[in-house]
């Protein structure tokens, strides 16, 4: 059951999820692949600058695992919402370019808002779209997000070699999660099982 490839294209829910994540993982890997070299700028040693992306992977991973636990016992938008809240700030956090202990903290958040997020467009396509014709559906979003990828690699780094810090890029970053965050309140559910389920969740049966 579900909508058909060309349904689904003509959706508001359809473009909402793809342009959210395409958003969103041009943030992530813009900073995750720049992230060592942002450290070592705010003057940590290699080896601590190592030590944040070892740590962001490992919370991230246990966010993944929480994630998915809680998502399939909250409503789902709701918590991408929230979770690229928390990604948001942790971001704004590190675009202010001073150094301290609070750049762990900004490490963190931003490495929790990841993992929440990390299954949760593949989750709102399915839940939103049915099976019926999801792996046309799927592969087209998961194509934004790479084109996100690539682009959020490339261009963090062009922007670093013309402004000469990290700030200009990371308030690109900043205003590419604020932007998905305002896309992605307008994803909602296209099938009747998903609408019911969301009901039910937000009424807490």
């Amino acid at each position: 059951t579900g909508l058909e490839f060309r349904q689904a294209l003509k959706t508001r829910t359809f473009w909402a999820i793809g342009l959210s994540g395409f958003l969103t993982y041009y943030a992530i890997l813009g900073l995750i692949s720049h992230l060592f070299l942002h450290m070592r700028q705010l003057g940590f040693e290699p080896r601590t600058a190592s030590l944040a992306l070892s740590a962001f992977s490992v919370l991230a991973m246990l966010a993944k695992l929480a994630g998915g636990f809680l998502s399939d016992r909250l409503d789902r938008q709701r918590f991408v919402m929230g979770s690229l809240l928390v990604m948001f700030a942790g971001i704004a956090c590190l675009a202010t370019l001073r150094a301290g202990a609070w750049v762990w903290v900004a490490i963190g958040l931003i490495a929790v808002g990841w993992g929440g997020l990390y299954t949760l467009y593949n989750m709102l396509t399915v839940a939103n779209f049915g099976l019926k014709a999801i792996g046309r559906i799927n592969g087209t979003v998961s194509s934004l997000e790479s084109l996100g990828v690539g682009l959020g690699i490339w261009l963090t780094g062009w922007l670093y070699d013309r402004f000469g810090d990290y700030q200009v890029p990371f308030l690109v970053l900043l205003a590419c999660v604020a932007l998905a965050l305002l896309i992605g309140t307008q994803i909602r559910s296209q099938t009747p099982e998903e609408r019911l389920r969301a009901m039910a969740v937000r009424s807490g049966n």
